[in-house]
């Protein structure tokens, strides 16, 4: 179970060097995964991976409202191959996109 839970807040080595989540998101994060109230990272990451292909540059959980009564999500900002930013806002719970912006 430990290990489990070890893994469930690692990001894979795909992913390492690309994302992180601040240290306050990071304990939340732990603490709402534990609890079962959303997915681990690595799940969301593998899940969307088509959709998120590109270095991930930053990486925040956020929420509408407070976690039990509003949406919590993943806010990403990733760097396209071909240079151009997008941010992506995917739910926690469920690991479905909630909306993509394009940036220049």
């Amino acid at each position: 179970m430990r290990r489990a839970l070890a893994l469930a807040f690692t990001i894979s080595t795909l992913f390492a060097s690309q994302a992180s989540l601040a240290d306050d998101d990071a304990e939340r994060a732990r603490k709402l995964v534990h609890e079962r109230y959303i997915l681990p990272l690595e799940t969301i990451l593998e899940r969307n991976a088509k959709l998120l292909s590109g270095k991930i540059i930053e990486l925040e959980l956020e929420s509408e409202g407070r976690h039990k009564h509003g949406r919590v999500y993943y806010h990403l900002r990733l760097l396209r191959p071909n240079g151009r930013v997008d941010r992506f806002k995917i739910d926690a719970r469920t690991g479905e996109p909630i909306s993509k912006k394009h940036n220049e």
